[in-house]
């Protein structure tokens, strides 16, 4: 039986394609939402205003929270007497959020909030959503397009997945046209690391979406590669085997893991560090 939704409030962000259907879910679902306007990397602390406030505020008895962590502010939520139920399958330096009780991989945020709800694809086909793309958003998600593939998804359906998160990214990012730009150039200039090739960018604007959806039409996206973002202050490593983003993460904690443990990264400007490419690949060697 579906859970008594009225009684639930979700916080959810709304930067990316999961996000959005996770959303679009919800209110068609007519559940209370604080919706955030953070971007990735989101948290409970950098929410603007009194996210403790509004949350009480909305009188529910229990709060769904997804991907932005807030260990302290989820510890007094529960003080006050509220049920906290975290939708995630990140890692945030020290925090894992990764894994269930047992130790096993969580799937897709979308896929647990679709889980939590009981809402079925049937379902989603009857309020108009397109089944192919929420399930493939879902997989994508975790696994990028090779989970697709695994899925058994063709070349129009990865297409159809491709558009739809195309379309959330130009929606919400005002740059979309100038990072797609310069994800081009800084592709054209990309260098191969032993196993690995690099692209490095020094403009103002992320470009690391961009970057991943070249990698699918040049049919490398199961490939190893590392992006260097805003002169170093961000650097991802992804499409690696989960024992290598273990080693990166034990060699700098403050980095965080995606892709169902196949990708890792660090955001030097907001965790306080100066990780340098050339550290990144002493470890990777």
């Amino acid at each position: 039986m579906r859970p008594k939704l009225q009684n639930i409030v979700l916080v959810c962000p709304d930067n990316d394609a999961e996000s959005r259907l996770i959303l679009l879910i919800a209110y068609r679902l007519c559940m209370c939402v604080i919706r955030s306007g953070q971007g990735l990397g989101a948290t409970l602390e950098r929410e603007r205003g009194d996210i403790h406030a509004l949350i009480d505020m909305t009188m529910k008895a229990e709060v769904w929270i997804v991907e932005i962590p807030g260990p302290e502010i989820e510890k007094s939520l529960q003080l006050h007497g509220r049920i906290v139920r975290i939708i995630d399958h990140h890692t945030y330096g020290k925090l894992d959020r990764s894994r269930d009780p047992d130790g096993n991989l969580l799937p897709s945020s979308l896929e647990q909030f679709l889980t939590m709800t009981e809402v079925t694809y049937d379902q989603l086909e009857t309020w108009g959503f397109d089944p192919v793309v929420v399930h493939g958003v879902s997989i994508m998600d975790a696994r990028f397009v090779q989970g697709l593939r695994e899925e058994g998804y063709t070349h129009e359906q990865i297409c159809r997945v491709l558009d739809f998160r195309e379309a959330c990214a130009r929606s919400g990012f005002p740059d979309f046209d100038k990072a797609q730009a310069a994800a081009r150039g800084s592709w054209q200039s990309r260098h191969t690391v032993g196993e690995y090739t690099v692209v490095r960018a020094g403009v103002d604007v992320p470009i690391r979406g961009a970057v991943s959806t070249i990698t699918i039409y040049e049919d490398c996206d199961t490939r190893p590669f590392i992006l260097e973002e805003f002169d170093a202050k961000e650097i991802f490593v992804q499409n690696v085997d989960p024992s290598v983003v273990e080693r990166l993460q034990s060699a700098f904690p403050e980095g965080f893991t995606f892709g169902t443990g196949r990708c890792w990264g660090v955001n030097n400007k907001r965790s306080g560090t100066t990780y340098t490419l050339d550290e990144i690949l002493g470890v990777l060697s």
